[in-house]
């Protein structure tokens, strides 16, 4: 029996930055979820982000690693259920806007990735969320 709740639990959001304090990452987790769900007509309380720091050793970029990479982008993966074109759109705008408010960079230096699967490849609890 599919529950109501199940198909609700998304969407998860990794961000991987750079050095970044505690106040950035709070402002982060405000306004990428504010942005999203304003994007996707969703609640905010199904909305969970992640946080990975990437160490100077932890990066290439252009063939060059560590401090000789000249960029280092905020990579963000959005795991959502599928969306409509104009949907991912919206979202890619309005998330990028505010991780450039939240850490006060370019908006050149974000990756933006939506990874979109059906409900019944999502299981929460032990249960696939298209059962």
């Amino acid at each position: 029996m599919r529950s109501v709740r199940s198909l609700r639990e998304m969407p998860y959001i990794e961000v991987y930055d750079f050095a970044a304090n505690v106040e950035q990452r709070r402002a982060a987790t405000q306004e990428i979820t504010d942005s999203l769900c304003a994007a996707y007509g969703i609640s905010k309380d199904i909305v969970t982000l992640f946080f990975q720091r990437v160490e100077p050793d932890g990066y290439g970029h252009g063939g060059r690693f560590g401090a000789a990479a000249e960029a280092q982008r905020i990579f963000i993966k959005i795991h959502a259920y599928p969306r409509f074109d104009q949907m991912r759109r919206l979202a890619a705008d309005a998330v990028t806007q505010a991780v450039v408010r939240a850490y006060g960079v370019p908006a050149e230096a974000i990756a933006l990735y939506f990874i979109e699967r059906p409900p019944s490849q999502v299981a929460h609890a032990g249960v696939l969320a298209g059962d």
